[in-house]
């Protein structure tokens, strides 16, 4: 071994006993605008133990950078990369990321949450020396040319992983197949919220209606997503047409590809006065307490990790066939076929929570809180860092 090589194997083990500076984990998630993987990582970021373990993020979605200026200044790095995958560029695609590993070999693990082109950047992390995750976060590609070659790039997952995480039991057999589901190497972590956040707050309600004008005697129901397909907001739109009743009105958190087409269909349809919308905001914590109700339809799902905040607060929740089960914490949970007529009816009970500020959850509601995550993420990256001491 030569003098440099020894250098450069005592400053590593240096970092990785802890001596000098946290180990730190590249993060590959492609955007940093709100959306649940981001929400999760973000979540585990403010709460893991950073003396220990820093993150560091590599994304390809120029302009989304949301959570830029919080990674910063939490001491973490933000890496923009020129090429975002599109199938025409991929000798491109592959040498930012060659190129990048060589020019930082300080990071030894890498992990990834965008399962589309995982299998493409772990592969090229291997060959530098990396420790590398895949993270499930979903149940589909959704459909189209676009879907099948998602399909095809994900069947070498396996061969480059050398471990696996998921948002829940579905997405891990979803994406990985049930042999590695099965596996010591394959971990379900759950997409966890900061708690006490989310709790029922009388002050939160007051000011959110008084902000949009809406009345106290108004029966809110609430929907917190991203404006793509998956997330249903079609079948919103049909739902507030079929409840014919003045005194309910819906509001719409969040921002998306379709949230202009959604929008001109509203007005369209003079549903204006019945529907609000909300854009992406960093308190969607407080919107929950000023809902009455809160639906979710939608057409697949790794997890749902608005439905866990939702439920916190306290709302009774109408959920589609195409949530995970293990999205519910409270026997504040319906799940019901999507059915405008179905799902309006329920509307139109407008059943409320009396009792919000003491929600009572199941106790499988405790693996959702994100100190707990943070821990396990913790640990596990101390463990993988050390093992069998070939780090080098």
């Amino acid at each position: 071994m030569t003098s440099k090589n020894r250098a450069q194997k005592a400053k590593v083990n240096a970092v990785v006993h802890g001596k000098n500076e946290p180990i730190r984990i590249l993060q590959y998630i492609g955007s940093l605008n709100i959306g649940g993987s981001q929400t999760m990582i973000m979540n585990v970021y403010r709460n893991i133990d950073r003396k220990k373990i820093q993150f560091d993020f590599i994304i390809d979605r120029k302009n989304e950078k949301h959570f830029a200026k919080e990674i910063e200044s939490l001491g973490g790095r933000v890496y923009v990369f020129d090429e975002y995958f599109n199938g025409k560029n991929y000798f491109k695609f592959k040498r930012q990321w060659t190129d990048f590993f060589k020019s930082h070999p300080e990071y030894k693990i890498i992990h990834c949450h965008v399962r589309s082109v995982a299998s493409i950047v772990l592969k090229i992390a291997k060959k530098n020396g990396l420790k590398t995750i895949c993270h499930s976060h979903s149940i589909s590609n959704g459909k189209g040319m676009k879907g099948a070659a998602k399909r095809l790039l994900q069947k070498k997952i396996k061969n480059c992983s050398d471990y696996y995480f998921a948002c829940s039991r579905k997405a891990a057999e979803w994406l990985f197949g049930l042999k590695i589901a099965n596996s010591k190497d394959c971990i379900i972590l759950n997409n966890a919220i900061e708690a006490d956040k989310y709790c029922f707050n009388q002050k939160y309600r007051h000011e959110i209606r008084r902000a949009y004008s809406i009345d106290d005697g108004v029966y809110l129901v609430g929907h917190v997503g991203r404006f793509e397909k998956e997330k249903n907001h079609e079948f919103i739109i049909e739902l507030a047409k079929a409840v014919n009743d003045v005194g309910i009105k819906f509001m719409l958190c969040g921002d998306g590809s379709l949230k202009p087409s959604i929008q001109e269909r509203i007005n369209k349809e003079g549903l204006n006065d019945r529907i609000i919308f909300v854009a992406e905001t960093d308190d969607i914590c407080r919107y929950y307490s000023a809902f009455d109700f809160f639906i979710f339809p939608s057409l697949y799902e790794g997890l749902g990790i608005v439905l866990i905040e939702a439920q916190y607060s306290g709302l009774n929740c109408l959920v589609s066939p195409n949530v995970p089960k293990e999205a519910k914490i409270s026997n504040n949970f319906k799940v019901k076929e999507l059915s405008v007529a179905k799902w309006a009816k329920e509307i139109g009970l407008k059943t409320i929570e009396k009792n919000r500020e003491k929600v009572r959850l199941l106790s499988d509601a405790e693996k959702y809180d994100v100190r707990r995550t943070a821990k396990i993420l913790e640990q596990f990256y101390l463990r993988a860092i050390r093992k069998d001491d070939v780090i080098c």
